[in-house]
């Protein structure tokens, strides 16, 4: 059900993508102008084209081949938005190296998302795992991917001040016009705060849903009210009214206007605010000082500032405002708060990889974790190790004193564990009381050396329940390798548990010896 409702959507918005993109460039070509919004729409298109045929391929390879063109369609969105927004407000034209600064990142991107099997600039050691019958990849985030977020996300930023503008200088139909691009804008914003909250269906990311309905937005703000027929001319006063703060510079870098939010991040706006120079309020707030001057065209930084009693976390976007002649007229500074969605991300990626009971890795994190340093380790020929520790009589703890004991001598031991190892080390539960290790630049003696710091650390810890008090004990396995030749990780393992199990006799041998002094007559 939930595969047959995302293809179904991801179908749906490559159709109306080719249907807006049909009817707009008609539009365009009758007026011979506004070619930007057809150019959305292709790459809209392509983008929920190729989307739909990563999802429905089973193999790695099949994936990746897609990402290319999906890249493609994105950025050929993203570059058409901006001149979008331009025609918006009167201004069709762009300098040559203006364009070839913009379409930088774009580029790049493209040539990174054709060869992301050869590279980790965007994609660390990708995997594909099924969901509800489609192929999701997964990936660890390289730094031209964070490059490309910000690109997207700045690229919406920009046209959202921009349509703002007009939203609140202009009579009534334009902002009418205005809100039906800004919607254009959210839509995107608000199809990731969904996703990042996983109330997707499948949790799959429904990102070509929301390019099209963003797209929907933006040709019925065009073609419904005959959008660019007028032109801004006044100073943005919307910004009073934002939830987010904005603080607007002139030319020659003095503050001109600040919004209620500003003023409430930045008292001293309240005081002189209409004639302090941005530097000045900068020299308390270096990543102020260090947003571009007015008159280049964005760039973001991060802030965080003490809100009261709460440290709170801000993106900072500079954007310059030109008049209709094109001449500078000073800049934009928009501070987005980001505390709620770093509280989500933390929160979603926390309960994703630990066990709730004990706080140390899950099976999941372990094991992905123990792929990559295996991975690693080959990659450079370094030795690496890896444990395998399973409590000794943890049915006897949990028959005869309660499932809340065995629980609390499961925490006990991976709160001792996490203690005596590194800091580079690794402590996964993958069952229930089988706690695994990995122990980077260990070779076969070292981790013999932490697998015997484990078993008597666990074997000197006593538990107290009640009145009684409950001696702890482990067996542990280890194994490590040095390469040349490295075997995979579930033979490495099973190598490990079968050392576990061969360390078991002594707790055996141990409870016999007692039971026999026990029964031993005085």
């Amino acid at each position: 059900m939930v595969k047959t409702i995302v293809i179904a959507g991801i179908v749906a918005a490559t159709l109306a993508n080719l249907w807006l993109g049909a009817f707009s460039f008609l539009k365009a070509r009758s007026r011979g102008r506004y070619y930007s919004l057809p150019a959305l729409f292709a790459g809209g298109a392509l983008y929920a084209a190729c989307y739909v045929v990563e999802l429905l391929r089973p193999d790695l390879d099949g994936v990746l081949a897609c990402l290319g063109f999906e890249y493609l369609g994105i950025q050929t969105m993203m570059l058409s938005l901006v001149f979008l927004a331009r025609e918006f407000k009167g201004k069709e034209g762009i300098r040559p190296l203006a364009l070839l600064a913009l379409a930088t990142i774009p580029v790049v991107t493209v040539v990174l998302g054709f060869t992301v099997s050869s590279h980790e600039l965007l994609y660390v050691d990708p995997y594909v795992e099924s969901i509800h019958g489609l192929t999701v990849v997964r990936f660890g985030m390289g730094p031209w991917y964070w490059v490309n977020v910000l690109f997207v996300y700045g690229v919406y930023a920009y046209a959202g001040v921009e349509f703002a503008r007009i939203l609140i200088r202009s009579a009534s139909m334009r902002k009418a016009q205005a809100r039906l691009m800004l919607a254009g804008c959210a839509v995107p914003f608000a199809e990731s705060i969904l996703y990042l909250a996983g109330l997707t269906p499948g949790g799959i990311e429904l990102s070509p849903v929301a390019f099209a309905l963003s797209g929907a937005f933006l040709a019925s703000g065009i073609f419904r009210y005959g959008l660019f027929d007028v032109r801004p001319i006044a100073r943005d006063a919307v910004f009073e009214h934002m939830h987010d703060a904005a603080i607007v510079v002139d030319a020659d870098g003095f503050i001109a206007d600040a919004n209620r939010t500003a003023r409430g991040l930045f008292p001293r706006l309240d005081e002189d605010g209409s004639c302090l120079p941005l530097s000045e309020l900068g020299s308390a707030y270096p990543e102020l000082a260090r947003l571009p001057a007015p008159g280049t065209l964005a760039d973001t930084a991060s802030l965080r500032l003490r809100v009261g009693e709460e440290e709170r976390a801000f993106d900072v976007q500079a954007s310059n405002i030109s008049g209709r002649s094109g001449r500078n007229r000073g800049s934009v500074i928009l501070l987005y708060d980001v505390t709620e969605r770093e509280r989500l991300q933390a929160c979603l990626i926390e309960q994703a990889s630990t066990d709730d009971l004990t706080r140390v890795a899950n099976r999941r994190r372990f094991y992905e974790v123990a792929e990559a340093e295996l991975e690693r380790a080959g990659r450079h020929g370094r030795p690496i190790g890896f444990a395998i520790l399973d409590m000794n009589g943890f049915k006897d703890i949990n028959d005869g004193y309660g499932h809340q004991a065995g629980d609390d001598a499961l925490r006990l031991v991976a709160r001792l564990c996490v203690g005596e190892l590194r800091s580079c080390d690794l402590v996964g539960r993958v069952g229930g009381d089988e706690f695994a290790f990995v122990l980077p630049e260990s070779d076969e003696e070292g981790a013999a050396a932490a697998a015997g710091k484990l078993r008597r650390l666990v074997g000197a810890a006593t538990l107290t329940v009640g009145t009684a008090t409950v001696r702890l004990s482990a067996a542990v396995g280890s194994v490590g390798c040095s390469g040349p030749v490295y075997p995979d990780l579930a033979e490495l393992l099973t190598i490990a548990d079968r050392r576990m199990y061969a360390d078991k006799p002594r707790f055996a041998a141990a409870k016999a010896n007692k039971a026999a002094k026990t029964a031993a007559p005085r």
